[in-house]
């Protein structure tokens, strides 16, 4: 008997401990970090090299983790050397340049080059922090354009319809073909939203992630059609890992006062039995006792 009433107050200890949590986590406040749409823009027009794209974006506990390649024809760039007219390039003041902004040579078909650029953003979601928005720059995007917010920059950016709009300007630009990929893998349930918008899929691996392919067609440099969306930084919106599970994912969306009403029900089930002895039959006894009075008394006068 002592040991099933240790049990109920572990266990009424722990749902209490559990919807203060939760109630503390619904008042907080959502990420309202708007997205970030960056596109090229130059006092002339960059100079564009198409080829085959390779994205991979690796959420992890405390790290973005993404894996880049491009590969295009030698030709294609000598024919975009042989077009600049306005900084002189060669083939090697371009890979040397590409070079400075962390792409390096790989290994690639004949007449073909494949560059390749890893990067790990490191990221933190306090313990009550509901969302966090995350921005992960692709391509030729400065890093540090998206990445850093507290420059002066990002301090005047005004967000339009919840998207902020971000510049850079770059002489050479890339246009994914449409055999690029870029995919974002990530935990099972960890990803609310992303933008441009992706549909996940369920992979069935071990760690029971999901998979959001990108249009490539939306991972472009420069707008070709102003009602299209056009990024070449990929935004997803990653709740807190405490909301992603069995509990988290039914409270997810509950108001504070849900919360507490969910606790109340629970404690009353908890203590059904007592409530009973203790509430409802003196409650009973006293509603019945006066009525079984006056039956007596009525008998009596009877006889």
């Amino acid at each position: 008997m002592k040991l099933l009433l240790v049990f109920r107050w572990v266990l009424v200890t722990t749902l209490t401990l559990v919807a203060l949590f939760y109630l503390f986590m619904s008042q907080a406040e959502k990420d309202k970090t708007p997205n970030i749409i960056t596109a090229n823009t130059n006092k002339f027009p960059p100079l564009m090299l198409t080829g085959d794209y390779r994205a991979l974006i690796r959420l992890q506990d405390t790290t973005v983790l993404l894996n880049e390649s491009i590969t295009f024809s030698k030709s294609d760039l000598d024919s975009l050397v042989a077009k600049d007219l306005y900084g002189g390039i060669t083939d090697t003041a371009y890979l040397q340049h590409m070079g400075t902004l962390g792409w390096h040579p790989a290994n690639a078909a004949a007449g073909k080059i494949t560059l390749k650029k890893t990067k790990a953003i490191p990221y933190q979601i306090s313990l009550l922090q509901k969302t966090k928005n995350i921005a992960v720059p692709l391509l030729y995007t400065p890093d540090s354009v998206v990445l850093n917010k507290s420059a002066r920059r990002w301090q005047n950016i005004e967000a339009v319809n919840g998207a902020a709009n971000m510049h850079y300007g770059l002489g050479l630009d890339y246009i994914p073909s449409d055999k690029s990929d870029i995919k974002l893998v990530a935990r099972r349930g960890s990803v609310l939203a992303t933008y441009p918008p992706a549909t996940p899929q369920q992979l069935l691996d071990a760690d029971d992630n999901e998979l959001f392919t990108f249009d490539p067609k939306q991972i472009q440099p420069l707008a070709l059609n102003d009602e299209e969306i056009h990024t070449t930084t990929v935004n997803f919106q990653l709740v807190h890992p405490f909301y992603n599970n069995a509990i988290g994912q039914i409270v997810k969306d509950w108001s504070a006062g849900k919360i507490m009403g969910w606790l109340l029900i629970s404690l009353m089930a908890l203590f059904a039995d007592k409530i009973k002895e203790q509430l409802l039959q003196p409650l009973v006894q006293k509603a019945f006792t006066p009525s079984r009075r006056k039956s007596k008394a009525a008998s009596k006068k009877a006889n």
